[in-house]
This record gives C-alpha cells, structure tokens and sequence, in this order.
C-alpha cells in the first residue's frame, strides 16, 4: 500500500508541478500589432493587443523601458489597449509582457513615431507657405541685424 501511495504521489507531483516548470505548457497568444508614426497633436492612437491562453494571464505594458500599467487580464482572453495620444515629438517603444502562473512570458513590442505637423495648405489660413518666401524673409531678417550691430560697433568706437 506504502508503494501505490508514494507511485501516486510522484505521478501526481510530476503531473502537476513538473510539467509547468519543465516547459510543457503552451505560450500566452499575443496579436502583433503594426509600428504606429502619426504627427503630434492628432488623436485617436491606440495600440492593442489581443492576447489568449488556457489560465489566467498578468501582463505590464512599458514604455521605453518605464512601467505604465501592470495588472491582472481578468479571464483567460481579452485586450490590453493603450492609448499613445499627446505624446511629444519623437520615437517611443512599446512592450507588452504577459506571463501566466506557470512562468510563460510572451512579449510584443511596437516602435511609436510621432511626427512634426508640416505645413500644409490647411494650417495657415487656407494658403501654402512658399519656401521662398520663408528664404527671402529670414534672408531679410539676418541683414538687417548685421546692419544694426555694424552700426552699433561704430558708434561705440566713435565715443
């Protein structure tokens, strides 16, 4: 009886505890969501990641290496959305690691871009800046300051 109860107590070990920590268990399932560039200030930019597994999942979502959010997924399926809004001009990265109670850690990752506003024909009162203009105007600009310290200077040496 002593020999039946220990052959149980090693299969059962084996099947519950081993078979986690040896690897068997299938992946979380992460959906790759596309590298997101938009221009700053517009809205409505979210990554999301649709993520399912056989038990329940806890996952973190980091941006360029801070930790944003880290949670519990209720159940074992559902979205991890996070919105990229307002962010300021420049590259972000994005990663979303998910881990189940056995140790499984899957991961995705999304490179954020986030543009200049150009100007368009839109942002300045429904007419197009010519480069030229801009040229000539900065051109203009520049002269009359190295008049103005040229004058400076003389007048400074005259006293």
């Amino acid at each position: 009886m002593r020999r039946v109860a220990s052959i149980f107590f090693v299969c059962f070990f084996f099947l519950l505890i081993a078979f986690p920590a040896i690897g068997l268990q299938s992946l979380p399932t992460i959906s790759e969501p596309e590298d997101i560039t938009y221009v700053e200030g517009a809205t409505g930019n979210v990554i999301e990641w649709w993520v399912s597994y056989n038990s329940s999942l806890h996952y973190s979502i980091h941006r360029n290496g801070t930790v944003l959010r880290s949670e519990a997924l209720g159940g074992t399926s559902g979205n991890i959305t996070v919105s990229v809004d307002g962010l300021l001009i420049a590259v972000y990265f994005f990663i979303v690691i998910v881990d189940d109670w056995g140790d499984n850690v899957e991961t995705d990752s999304v490179i954020v871009t986030v543009l200049l506003p150009e100007f368009t024909d839109d942002t300045v009162g429904g007419e197009g800046i010519d480069p030229l203009i801009v040229i000539g105007v900065s051109g203009a600009a520049f002269a009359v300051v190295i008049v103005i310290l040229v004058l400076l200077r003389q007048r400074r040496l005259g006293e």
